[in-house]
């Protein structure tokens, strides 16, 4: 019997012909299939520049280092986010302040931020909002904090590639200096591993670019033979197979929304009459989501740990096997928060399951998955 996981990648023929092609050009890394990508992205999230690297966890850490970030510096970001988004500012040998989550859309709490940084002596050098699951961070209010702190923003957009703000598409950085998309196997297109850098500034364009590749610059004029490094960098390169896949995979990017869109509609109908014992994630009626994630939530007052793991296992014999995103960062090593609390972070964790919604998944099956929940909502006496 078929196996259903959170989310999956879909690639087809077109996808295969444009590999082979790159390989056929004969250059490996950093040929032409990288600047068709990057042309592409900027056109498409009309954004100035774009910078392609090998996973977003290195987009983050040169955003990071390209507006300074350092020692005895740190960013402040959610508590709920995967460990990406902080081991790159431990890359800068720098530290991370988390803030709690609405209980609503499950990102980062503005007014918990805003109160964080008026009472902190020491302000954050970097405010990174982690666009979570299907819904969008309040980019706006977040935008104006920043600006009267005199804080940068670095949007961690990571599950958000096609996603509107209003009218703004994300990757704009209409409310952010950066923006940051994952090209992995599960996001809304996939590279295989790999991310995107976006900028409007020149300066960052030129940091994030030159410490893609070591640092290394090569004279034309002057000792052309051989590249200099200009400072320490890093081998952040993408190859030319991955922009290849992702340069394929992005002329179906709005194919992949549209399919994502109608697969959480299904979601919604098929368990409207639940709606008290299970609630969704909330996403602004005037944005547009990426849909990157299918959050169901479990609202009976009788939920605990235990029966979180029966459900878990009920779902694993009928071949669903249900994730939660993410375990909470404050409590995993070595993040250790210990001496703050998020309540609404570990009532997340411990009542949500991220439940299979992906491009190839069929109307019967979506069916099939929110029978099996109402199924579990009576078995384990949810409904109360």
């Amino acid at each position: 019997m078929k196996k259903y996981f959170y989310n999956s990648h879909y690639l087809n023929s077109n996808d295969l012909s444009t590999v082979i092609d790159s390989l056929k050009r004969n250059t490996l890394s950093q040929g032409s299939y990288q600047k068709l990508l990057e042309e592409k992205i900027k056109k498409k999230f009309n954004v100035k520049y774009c910078i392609a690297v090998s996973s977003a966890t290195a987009g983050l850490h040169l955003a990071y280092k390209s507006l300074g970030l350092k020692k005895n510096d740190y960013i402040i970001t959610s508590t709920m986010t995967w460990n990406a988004t902080t081991n790159a500012a431990i890359f800068c040998n720098a530290t991370s302040k988390l803030v709690d989550i609405s209980d609503k859309n499950f990102c980062i709490d503005t007014k918990k931020l805003e109160n964080f940084i008026i009472k902190a002596k020491k302000k954050p050098k970097i405010i990174v909002p982690v666009h979570f699951g299907a819904s969008l961070c309040n980019l706006r209010k977040i935008s104006q904090i920043a600006k009267k702190f005199k804080i940068k923003v670095v949007e961690d957009a990571s599950q958000a590639m096609g996603a509107s703000y209003g009218k703004n598409i994300i990757g704009s950085c209409k409310y952010s200096d950066v923006t940051i998309f994952s090209l992995h196997p599960v996001k809304t297109i996939t590279s295989g591993e790999g991310g995107l850098v976006l900028t409007n500034s020149y300066k960052i364009f030129k940091e994030v670019k030159l410490m893609r590749s070591h640092s290394t610059f090569k004279s034309i004029k002057k000792e052309p033979w051989s590249s200099k490094a200009l400072k320490i960098g890093f081998n952040y390169r993408i190859t030319e197979m991955q922009c290849a896949l992702a340069y394929s995979q992005l002329k179906k990017l709005d194919k992949f929304l549209d399919k994502r869109s109608m697969i959480r509609k299904e979601y919604m109908n098929q368990l409207e009459e639940y709606i008290g014992s299970i609630e969704f994630q909330e996403i602004n009626h005037l944005d547009q989501s990426s849909n990157h994630m299918m959050i169901i939530k479990f609202n009976s007052s009788n939920f605990n740990l235990q029966k979180k793991y029966k459900i878990y296992d009920f779902f694993r014999k009928n071949n669903i096997y249900l994730t939660t995103k993410y375990y909470p960062l404050h409590n995993q090593y070595p993040f250790f928060f210990k001496k703050k609390k998020y309540p609404k972070s570990e009532e997340y964790y411990l009542r949500t399951f991220c439940f299979p919604i992906y491009y190839n998944l069929k109307k019967k099956e979506i069916i099939y998955i929110t029978n099996l929940i109402k199924k579990a909502v009576n078995i384990f006496k949810l409904n109360v």
